[in-house]
């Protein structure tokens, strides 16, 4: 996300009061934030991760629910 999103601040806000980075440094929290990006969903829908890659998701606000589904390789698209 970038600094100057609407969303940088409150968000810097929401980390420094959370359990697992309110032990961290603004400037910490600042990079974390830096190196994400902001994504608004709307109820329902579904968000797919690129296979073999690592993502962490902060939810900052609403509900999040979180499946894993193994697809077999003659299922791929190529």
């Amino acid at each position: 996300m970038k600094i100057d999103s609407p969303y940088f601040k409150s968000a810097l806000e929401i980390l420094k009061k959370s359990y697992l980075f309110g032990a961290l440094r603004e400037q910490e929290l600042e990079t974390i934030l830096s190196l994400g990006r902001y994504l608004s969903c709307a109820k329902g829908e579904t968000i797919e991760n690129d296979e073999g890659t690592e993502y962490l998701n902060i939810v900052i606000e609403g509900e999040v629910k979180i499946s894993h589904e193994i697809v077999e390789a003659a299922q791929r698209e190529i």
